[in-house]
């Protein structure tokens, strides 16, 4: 494994972790009113899954889509 795809998984994984701590701490009063703390933890899990796969396929597809359909619009032009 390079030290690109190291460095690539590492930042994933702290950024799963932000994502799943703040949305555990956002939904951690209702949890605490309701004694409930299965959807705290289902919520963070969620997000933090939504917002980790929306990351990966805008960094590995969306980009590059974007990147080669904006060098064949240029080809066009000319």
């Amino acid at each position: 494994m390079t030290q690109e795809t190291k460095t690539t998984i590492k930042r994933h994984l702290i950024s799963f972790g932000i994502t799943f701590g703040a949305t555990f701490l956002l939904t951690l009063y209702p949890a605490i009113e309701q004694a409930n703390w299965e959807t705290s933890a289902i919520l963070g899990i969620a997000f933090a899954s939504a917002r980790s796969a929306f990351k990966v396929a805008w960094e590995f597809a969306i980009i590059p889509l974007l990147s080669l359909a904006k060098s064949k619009a240029s080809k066009l032009k000319k």
